[in-house]
């Protein structure tokens, strides 16, 4: 997913989208799905992330998976502070949420994605209204620079609540990178559960 930044304010964000709570607290859930193109070392590598995620109770999954690559789909499953982490046929690992693969894989909260690219923005203009899947957004456009690492353009369509529908972005991380997050079905109810972990060392 996008690559995780410090986060600054630069506008209230609601989190008012989706259903809510028994506490009465805004659930904000979505489903997700990223496109990636990679060119490493000369090669071109396709991958395609779905998944759904409540980041109220913090749950969720995702699948990712590269063209031509069976072996290479990785599924991933978070439950709290617990993650699952499974490779092709392999068996189910489990480790802590924090620093693993589901701190990396995990889809970044729509609700405080443009805080995280404005904070780091070495240029943010507004482009105007926009449409994304029927639902009136405003278009950003902007840059990043962070060393060498990680520099290029990327562009963010936000709701009325400031809520990222969808973000498009290109950089030289892992190599030259092209992606495309969409973010839809708000409100959608998560349903996971713990696989087993029989046979896995």
């Amino acid at each position: 997913m996008a690559t995780a930044l410090v986060a600054a304010a630069i506008a209230p964000v609601a989190s008012s989208c989706g259903a809510t709570t028994k506490s009465g607290r805004a659930r904000l859930s979505a489903r997700f799905v990223e496109r990636t193109t990679a060119l490493v070392a000369g090669d071109t590598i396709h991958m395609r992330t779905v998944g759904a995620f409540d980041w109220t109770s913090r749950i969720g999954w995702s699948v990712n998976t590269t063209a031509g690559t069976p072996g290479a789909t990785v599924r991933i499953i978070q439950i709290k502070d617990a993650c699952y982490e499974r490779f092709g046929a392999g068996q189910w690992t489990r480790s802590g949420a924090a620093g693993s693969a589901c701190g990396d894989e995990a889809p970044d909260n729509p609700a405080t994605l443009a805080k995280t690219f404005h904070a780091v923005a070495s240029s943010w203009k507004r482009v105007g209204p926009a449409l994304v899947d029927g639902v009136p957004t405003t278009h950003y456009a902007g840059s990043m620079h962070i060393g060498a690492a990680v520099a290029g353009p990327f562009e963010l369509w936000l709701d009325k609540q400031g809520v990222v529908r969808r973000l498009t972005a290109k950089s030289n991380f892992h190599g030259r990178t092209v992606s495309r997050l969409d973010y839809y079905d708000f409100g959608v109810k998560v349903r996971v559960k713990a696989p087993s972990l029989e046979g896995a060392n």
